[in-house]
Parts: structure tokens; C-alpha cells; sequence
């Protein structure tokens, strides 16, 4: 039985990592946004639905359209955001506790372990210290920029990277993909083009890039299959193309599911983006948790992992080996 793995701003907060509510403070306080009102106005109202990704893709809309009154503004979102992602890339660059565990408990072992992994986070956690330390790794549809300078130690995964031609949007047989459906700090459209950074259902409505609506294809491929099972790690159900996709599979063909998150079994009662599916008054996620979870751990990895290898490890494990 397939197993792949969707992670959330939730798994790098194990490290440090910001959340999204967290992410918006930040650049609250950036010069590019205090002094621009529409800056702050889009960050504000995208803050609980589709956070700052909807508000760069938002700009990016205004700066096609208009890009005397515009462009400008999107330059200067971008900016902020590239500082936000310096920021917190210098430090997850510098983590020396990333592989917590120990042998087969540990979380490089136990990310090798899943089919495919699926995430929505623009931080260079899993290229500093999963990618380029873990063989068989790959990020279908993506190469090198010709920016990109060679590296001494294999695949320069944190190196600026851009979308390959479509006739490569594909997956290599024998390895790991890793889609990272809202796209990379590292991204760009092309050398020297603005950040490949999208994500909420703004940027749908928009129009994704190519390579991200494919990603989001990919997503509903895996967990369309019979019999798949998805370990969600950290995520916060804001999402609702992700959201739709899950209730979906679930509902059509018996997607199985497991969170890791505080909230535990009760993180679907509080998912934003709740759509009322005409049972009983629940939201899709709350209806897709009443028949497609399976367990739920409320601990954060640095306990779960611990070199005690404790009861809720092996429940994890249980999941995954079912």
C-alpha cells in the first residue's frame, strides 16, 4: 500500500520555522511594507485566507495589468519576502539537531520512507538538510539555473532553481519526488524573473505557473489511487484546492489518513477554509477526518523521535507499515 507525505509550515516549526501567522508579522515590519499602504492592505486581508502568497499573486495580477501603477509594489513584496526567507534560511542552514532519533527511528530514515512528499513550505529545510544528505531525492520538473555555479558536494539543491521545459514535467522511476506545491524561496519564472512563489486560492484563480499547476495534478494523482494512505505532518487545512482534494479522495476512494499536529483529531473543527457538504452541519475536512483518520499524534517530533523511540513512534510507524 502507497504511502505519501504532505507537510505544513507545522513541520519546520519543529526546527524553528516560522508559521504563516508568524510569516505575516514579519513582514509586517519590513521598510517595503510600512511604507506602502496597498502592501499592507493586501498583507492584512489575505492574513487568514491565502496568506502572503495570495497577496504577491495578487500584485503580480495588478503588475501585469498595470505595471506603471504596480510594479513597484510587487518588487517591494517580493524584496520583503526574499529577506524573510534569508532570514530563516541562515539559521535552518546552520541546524545540527535536524536528524533527531536514532537508526531507523530517525527523520531522514522516516521521510525516505513515504512513496512521495508533498509540500506546501518555501523554506530550505528539506534541501539544507534532507535533499542533499539523502540519495534518491528529486524535484521533478525543476533544474539548475544557468545562474547556478557548480557545487563540490553533488546537487547544489539551494542554488536558484527554474522550471524545466513541460516535455520534462515528469517523475524518474526509482526515486523520491518531492513536490513543493507553493513553489521556493530558490524558484524563479526564469534567470533573472521574479520569484516561482504561489499559493491559496487567489493564485488559482489567477492562474498558477505551469510547473505548480502540475504539481497540484501530481497531488491528486497520488492520493486519487486506491488503497493510498497520507501522513500529514504540520498542516493547518488553509488550503481549500488541498482541502477539496483530500475530502475527495477519501470520500471516492478510501484515502487513509494520519495528522501530526497539537490539535491532533480536532485540527479539521478549525480548518478556515470550512465548506458546509451537507452532512450534518461539518465542514469537508471535519467529514473527511469522521472517515478517512486512521490515528493522530498530538506530540512534536523532537519527542516523538527522541532517542527513548517512544509508544507514539511506533504508532506513527504502525500507520505506515499497515
Amino acid at each position: 500500500m502507497a504511502c505519501s507525505a504532505l507537510l505544513g509550515a507545522g513541520f519546520t516549526r519543529n526546527w524553528g520555522g516560522w508559521l504563516g501567522s508568524e510569516a505575516f508579522e514579519y513582514l509586517l515590519g519590513c521598510p517595503e511594507v510600512t511604507s506602502s499602504p496597498s502592501i499592507k492592505e493586501l498583507l492584512w486581508r489575505f492574513s487568514e485566507v491565502g496568506g502572503f502568497e495570495s497577496a504577491l499573486a495578487e500584485l503580480r495580477g495588478r503588475a501585469t495589468r498595470d505595471p506603471k501603477r504596480h510594479s513597484a509594489d510587487f518588487q517591494g513584496l517580493e524584496t520583503a519576502i526574499r529577506s524573510m526567507f534569508k532570514a530563516m534560511d541562515h539559521c535552518i542552514s546552520r541546524l545540527a539537531n535536524f536528524d533527531i532519533g536514532l537508526g531507523d527511528g530517525s527523520v531522514r530514515k522516516f521521510l525516505g520512507r513515504f512513496d512521495a512528499i508533498f509540500t506546501l513550505n518555501q523554506d530550505l529545510l528539506l534541501e539544507y538538510q534532507y535533499l542533499q544528505r539523502w540519495d534518491g531525492v528529486e524535484l521533478p520538473g525543476m533544474r539548475l539555473s544557468s545562474k547556478a555555479g557548480p557545487s563540490p558536494c553533488g546537487v547544489p539543491w539551494t542554488d536558484q532553481w527554474a522550471p524545466a521545459n513541460e516535455t520534462e514535467f515528469r517523475v524518474t522511476a526509482s526515486r523520491q519526488p518531492c513536490f513543493k506545491l507553493h513553489g521556493s524561496c530558490n524558484w524563479v519564472e526564469s534567470v533573472d524573473g521574479p520569484l516561482l512563489i504561489a499559493g491559496g486560492e487567489n493564485a488559482r484563480t489567477l492562474g498558477l505557473p505551469r510547473i505548480l499547476d502540475w504539481y497540484h495534478r501530481q497531488f491528486a494523482h497520488y492520493v486519487y489511487q486506491p488503497d493510498h494512505r497520507l501522513m500529514i505532518i504540520g498542516y493547518g487545512f488553509r488550503d481549500t484546492y488541498v482541502n477539496e482534494v483530500i475530502a475527495t479522495a477519501v470520500a471516492e476512494n478510501g484515502l487513509q489518513l494520519y495528522v501530526i499536529a497539537p490539535e491532533g483529531s480536532d485540527l479539521a473543527a478549525n480548518a478556515p477554509f470550512s465548506i458546509s457538504d451537507g452532512h450534518g452541519g461539518r465542514n469537508v475536512v471535519e467529514n473527511a477526518f469522521r472517515h478517512g483518520l486512521t490515528g493522530a499524534s498530538r506530540r512534536p517530533l523532537n519527542e516523538i523521535f527522541g532517542e527513548r523511540q517512544t509508544f507514539e513512534l511506533k504508532k506513527i510507524l504502525r500507520f505506515l507499515d499497515h
